[in-house]
């Protein structure tokens, strides 16, 4: 955890169990949905550049912590145990988020 510069989980029950584990990746644990959509909120920051690391960096302190309570829109249900419609669907909304972060990461 403390190496990785990014890590997203499919549920805020997840990014909060990692927080209280490692407090000091707070800033780099979000939902993929949560991540996703704050990149869509960013502005180009020319002074300080886009690069991966500045981008991420941007998005944690736009992030309140609240983000990470309840429930919401950012989560991914886990598909584990159901029906394969399910799982069809968590996957091409997995890979339609990833496309996005990819994208915000590496803006051209």
């Amino acid at each position: 955890m403390e190496r990785s510069d990014l890590v997203l989980t499919m549920e805020r029950s997840h990014a909060r169990e990692l927080v209280l584990a490692h407090p000091d990746a707070a800033p780099r644990i979000h939902t993929v949905g949560g991540f996703a959509a704050a990149l869509g909120h960013l502005e180009p920051s020319p002074e300080r550049g886009d690069d991966p690391r500045s981008i991420i960096d941007r998005v944690a302190a736009g992030r309140v912590r609240s983000d990470l309570l309840g429930t919401g829109p950012d989560e991914i249900d886990d598909p584990h145990g159901r029906h394969r419609r399910f799982n069809r669907d968590t996957a091409d909304r997995l890979e339609r988020l990833g496309v996005v972060i990819l994208e915000g990461l590496h803006p051209v």
